[in-house]
C-alpha cells in the first residue's frame, strides 16, 4: 500500500507536528497572554476551561459524521480550516465575553480534528498498531520546539506576539491536513444484517463497567492537570522565573514524553495497559505535590517535569490502546472521540474551572494538593478495573 507508506513517512507525522506545535504555544503561554490582557485567575480558569468544554461537542459530532458518511480526512481538513479562521477573530477581542466567543469557536474546531486524525493514523498503521507511538512522537517534537522557542521571544517582545505565532501554526496545520491522503472507510450506515448492526453500535461497549470506569479514571487524571495547564506558567512567573526558563521546563516535560513514546510500544506488551495506567496515576500525584510544595527549587521542578513522561506520554498511549482493544473497527472513530470528550473534554472543563476558583480563593498549594487527590481517586478506579478484567479472564 504505497499511499500508506508515504503518509506514514512524513504526511501524518507532519500533521501531528503542526497540531502540537500550535499547542506548544497555546497551552503554556495563553494563560500569560490572558493575564497580560487583564483577566483574573477565575476568568483565566473559566476561559481555559472552554478548551475542554468544546471537546464534549466537537469530537463526538465529527466522530459520528466520519463513522456514518466516511471520508474522515475531509472532516479533519474542514476542522483545521475552521480553526484557522476562528482564531483570526482573536485580534478583534475586547473583554471576557468576546474572548469566550472566539475561544469557543476555534477550540471547537481544533478539538474536533485530532480524534478523527487518530483514527486515520490507526487505519494506516493497519496490523502494526504498536508503531503508533513512533508516529505520534512528532507531535511531541513540535510541542518541544515551540514551547522552548517562544520563551525568549516573549522575554524580548512581550505577550502581544503570541496570537501571531499561534495563527502561523494553525496555517501550517491546515497545509499538512491537505497533504494527508483520504482513507477508504466503509460508512457504518450502509452495513446490513443483524451481526453488522451489532458491530457498529458503540453504546453496548460504553455500558461495560471496565470501559466506563476506565473513562472515569481518565477524566480524573485530566482534571488533575487543570491547575498545571492553567497556572503553571503564571505560578513560575510569580516566583520570579523567566519566560525562557518557563518555556524550557515545558519543553523538558515534553522531551521526557518523546523519550517514553520511543519505548512505550515495548512496555505495553510486557506490562499491559492497566498496570501502566496505575503507575501513571501514582507518579502523577507525586508530580503535583512536588510542584505545589517546591516552586522555588529549579531541581525539584526539573524532576517533576520528567514525570510528564508518565502523566501524559504513557497515559495517552495506553488510553488509545485501551480504546482500540475495546471498540470494534466500525466504532473506532466514536471510541477515540469518547476518550477525547470524556477524558480530555469533561476532565479538562472540571480541572480548569476548579483550578481557577481554588487558585483565586484558597491559593496555589491547595490547588495542587486537590489535583493530587483527584488522580489518587483515579488510581482507585483503575484498581477496580484491573480486578474486574482479571475475573473476566479467569471465567473465559
Amino acid at each position: 500500500m504505497p499511499f500508506a507508506k508515504q503518509a506514514l513517512t512524513w504526511r501524518i507525522p507532519g500533521y501531528y507536528f503542526a497540531y502540537f506545535a500550535a499547542l506548544g504555544i497555546f497551552l503554556p503561554f495563553w494563560p500569560l497572554y490572558l493575564k497580560d490582557e487583564g483577566f483574573d485567575p477565575a476568568a483565566i480558569g473559566f476561559l481555559m476551561g472552554l478548551f475542554g468544554l468544546t471537546k464534549l461537542v466537537g469530537p463526538p459530532l465529527v466522530g459520528w459524521l466520519a463513522d456514518h458518511y466516511g471520508h474522515p480526512m475531509r472532516w479533519v481538513r474542514l476542522a483545521s480550516l475552521l480553526t484557522l479562521l476562528g482564531f483570526a477573530f482573536v485580534f478583534a477581542v475586547q473583554g471576557v465575553w468576546s474572548m469566550m466567543g472566539v475561544m469557543l469557536l476555534f477550540t471547537l474546531a481544533w478539538n474536533a480534528a485530532m480524534p478523527q486524525f487518530e483514527a486515520v493514523t490507526l487505519h494506516y498503521l493497519g496490523a502494526q498498531p504498536e508503531r503508533y507511538s513512533r508516529v505520534r512522537v512528532w507531535g511531541s517534537v513540535g510541542f518541544v520546539l515551540t514551547a522552548f522557542g517562544i520563551g525568549p521571544l516573549l522575554d524580548g517582545y512581550g505577550a502581544g506576539v503570541l496570537p501571531w505565532t499561534v495563527l502561523a501554526m494553525y496555517g501550517f496545520m491546515l497545509l499538512m491536513a491537505l497533504a494527508v491522503p483520504e482513507v477508504k472507510v466503509q460508512p457504518a450506515h450502509i452495513d446490513a444484517g443483524e451481526e453488522r448492526k451489532q458491530r457498529v453500535q458503540a453504546w453496548p461497549i460504553l455500558k461495560r463497567p471496565e470501559v466506563y470506569l476506565f473513562l472515569a479514571a481518565s477524566l480524573l487524571l485530566q482534571a488533575s492537570h487543570g491547575t498545571y495547564y492553567a497556572f503553571y506558567s503564571v505560578y513560575l512567573e510569580a516566583h520570579a522565573h523567566s519566560n525562557t526558563l518557563i518555556g524550557a521546563l515545558w519543553a523538558l516535560g515534553v522531551l521526557a514524553e518523546v523519550g517514553i513514546f520511543m519505548l512505550v510500544h515495548r512496555l505495553l506488551p510486557r506490562f499491559g495497559v492497566l498496570p501502566l495506567m496505575l503507575v501513571v496515576m501514582l507518579l502523577t500525584s507525586v508530580r503535583w505535590v512536588v510542584i505545589g510544595s517546591l516552586p522555588d527549587s529549579v531541581l525539584a521542578l526539573v524532576l517533576a517535569q520528567l514525570l510528564h513522561a508518565f502523566s501524559f506520554g504513557v497515559a495517552h498511549a495506553v488510553s488509545v490502546e485501551f480504546i482500540r482493544q475495546h471498540f470494534t473497527q466500525g466504532t473506532q472513530g466514536r471510541g477515540q472521540a469518547l476518550l477525547s470528550s470524556i477524558g480530555y473534554g469533561a476532565g479538562g472543563v472540571l480541572g480548569f474551572w476548579l483550578a481557577g476558583l481554588i487558585w483565586q480563593y484558597a491559593g496555589s498549594l491547595a490547588s495542587f494538593l486537590i489535583s493530587a487527590a483527584m488522580v489518587l481517586a483515579g488510581a482507585a478506579l483503575i484498581m477496580v478495573v484491573m480486578r474486574r478484567e482479571a475475573k473476566l479472564q479467569t471465567n473465559l
